[in-house]
């Protein structure tokens, strides 16, 4: 089965959600999946195209696009959606609710006809970790109805899969 995780970023950047993406790749690939992490090029601070494009980390095949935009934690790639259309991957798990590949994944699962599965790894934070223009993008997409949609495309996704 072929595997995609889209994360905002991997491996070489040290996180909570880089380190669950890292295990879950690491024990699929050794199951027997061709197992793809779609990632950012870019460092939490900086750093932007800094990482190789393409490496193999312990099997798992990690493929960093290029930003079109940043902001705070959130990045922008229009490069997503072509990775994947290349890719053609059987099942598409998303990490990290509220940043714009959420929503490019799920524009494309339709359309690619794969699974998807969002992990949003509990996206609580305060005004005073996000800034001021980042926690009122967080609290726009959560309580806006298209989004919310979104995010119920994906429990659908996942429920009618088990």
């Amino acid at each position: 089965m072929r595997i995609a995780h889209v994360t905002p970023f991997y491996y070489p950047v040290i996180g909570g959600v880089e380190n669950v993406v890292e295990k879950v790749a690491e024990f699929m690939v050794s199951r027997g999946h061709d197992v793809y992490v779609i990632t950012y090029n870019r460092l939490r601070k900086g750093g932007e195209c800094s990482l190789p494009w393409r490496e193999i980390i312990n099997n798992v095949q990690v493929i960093r696009v290029k930003p079109d935009f940043t902001w705070s934690h959130g990045t922008y790639s229009s490069e997503i959606s072509k990775v994947l259309t290349e890719l053609r991957p059987d099942i598409v798990h998303v990490h990290v609710w509220r940043h714009p590949h959420v929503f490019q994944v799920a524009k494309l699962r339709k359309k690619l006809n794969f699974k998807a599965i969002l992990q949003p790894h509990g996206p609580s934070h305060t005004l005073q970790q996000l800034g001021t223009i980042t926690w009122f993008y967080h609290k726009i997409v959560d309580l806006v109805p298209c989004f919310t949609y979104i995010m119920r495309s994906y429990e659908k996704s996942w429920r009618s899969r088990i």
